[in-house]
């Protein structure tokens, strides 16, 4: 009974190894390969920092252009 479990058993955990080994391959591969695009060709890099900082940027516009209108409109109201 127990040698009929393992016989079935076995398999499935060699399958679930194999799916877990090509998960890992597949992460690792993929990893490099974001590290080797951004080692060689560091304006990329420097692109989507510039592109970080200027949404910063515009979103602390946007919120005291808010601020701005919020205090402006009770003004016009009256």
């Amino acid at each position: 009974m127990n040698e009929d479990i393992a016989k079935a058993l076995l398999p499935v955990l060699v399958a679930l190894f194999m799916i877990w080994l090509i998960y890992r391959i597949k992460n690792k591969v993929h990893l490099m390969i974001k590290n080797e695009i951004f080692k060689n060709f560091p304006t990329i890099r420097d692109t989507i920092g510039n592109l970080e900082f200027r949404l910063k940027y515009m979103t602390s516009q946007l919120e005291a252009l808010e601020k701005r209108i919020k205090e402006l409109e009770p003004k016009i109201k009256k």
